[in-house]
């Protein structure tokens, strides 16, 4: 697991606590310059963890908090709060003076992917004590991420007053923007996937003529600048032609671009969209008739385009349900004729309704 924390490494991190639990015995005198702030406080028993709204039971938060109280140890009691929004310093160490608690620290997550971690102490901060930048791989596991974020807590509050914490490094900039505590009087929003695939059931209806049917599509998408991703799609619809005693079958492939100006934030779910696509659309019936001994078919391609709304609601980091209604365009009437008469006319125009499931990555 590579993790950064403001410039140290996790190892050397737990080597300083380890080293100064060897030298600071139970019982060190406190002066002026007393040495650590769990020290300072030991007549307070509480340390608060501030958090969003929800990430209380996160494992990442569960964690963080268990670690904190195994270094702790059992005089000092860790307890998590969730917040809609963070409060300022003088109203956080209010908060920590009428709990009479030790500390008051604040945990900004990257919601939902939780790679990134700002720690944040609010309570009699020392000088050249900086808030901590942690950073995770994708691939580590996350209640791992909140035990190494509890260690950082728990060296924060016992680190050496005479041994300042070095400053932080500028972060990589492939771990995306650096994380703020969270956005005072704002909503902040969750860092956007790189991209998604969507499986959706669909239905259809003609406008002015039989165009209806059922079937599903299979599309993805790439956020190349957010809120613009482009989009590709594949999607098959059956339905029946009565007039021409026939069944209708229309396959389409789709490119486009998405835009989503209203993405989820920490305090909601759902986000809002819309997409446009050109179409290249095969449209194909196959006609049942006693007079005929095998089935007949007929076919033709047709260019089109297509305009849809969407919304979705994620109910995990990385998955989460859609549903989209819009209209197809197809660049062309189809007429159906029986022995040399029209029969039936397929519109060019067709309302379409999706509803479906999201995974991101």
């Amino acid at each position: 697991m590579l993790t950064r924390i403001e410039g140290v490494r996790q190892d050397e991190e737990l080597q300083s606590i380890t080293a100064y639990a060897k030298v600071a015995p139970a019982t060190s005198h406190l002066g002026r310059t007393g040495p650590t702030l769990l020290r300072r406080h030991m007549s307070a028993l509480l340390v608060v963890i501030l958090v969003a709204t929800g990430e209380a039971a996160h494992p990442a938060t569960v964690g963080a908090a268990a670690a904190a109280r195994e270094l702790l140890g059992a005089a000092l009691d860790v307890e998590v709060r969730e917040m809609d929004v963070i409060p300022s310093d003088d109203r956080a160490q209010s908060l920590g003076t009428a709990l009479h608690a030790a500390a008051v620290v604040e945990l900004a997550w990257d919601f939902p992917a939780h790679r990134q971690v700002r720690i944040r102490f609010h309570l009699d901060r020392r000088p050249g004590t900086p808030d901590r930048l942690i950073l995770f791989d994708e691939g580590d596991d996350v209640a791992e991420r909140g035990r190494t974020v509890g260690y950082a807590i728990a060296s924060m509050m016992t680190a050496p007053a005479a041994e300042p914490i070095r400053p932080a490094a500028p972060a990589r900039p492939e771990v995306g923007p650096p994380v703020r505590p969270f956005a005072r009087a704002e909503s902040a929003a969750k860092p956007r996937t790189r991209g998604a695939v969507d499986v959706v059931a669909a239905g259809a209806m003609g406008v002015d003529g039989p165009a209806g049917g059922w079937g599903g599509s299979l599309s993805g998408r790439w956020y190349f600048a957010t809120p613009w991703a482009a989009r590709l799609g594949a999607s098959a619809r059956g339905g029946q032609v009565t007039e021409a005693q026939s069944t209708s079958l229309l396959i389409h492939a789709a490119a486009g671009v998405a835009w989503v100006p209203f993405p989820a934030t920490r305090t909601t779910a759902f986000e809002w969209g819309a997409r446009v696509d050109v179409l290249l659309m095969r449209e194909q019936l196959t006609h049942f008739d006693s007079d005929d001994v095998v089935p007949v078919t007929s076919m033709r391609w047709l260019p089109g385009a297509d305009a849809a709304v969407e919304g979705s609601w994620l109910f995990s980091p990385n998955a989460g349900f859609l549903g989209s209604f819009g209209a197809e365009f197809a660049f062309g009437r189809t007429d159906v004729t029986m022995h040399l008469e029209k029969v039936a006319s397929i519109p060019p125009v067709r309302l379409v309704l999706q509803a479906g499931v999201r995974a991101t990555f």
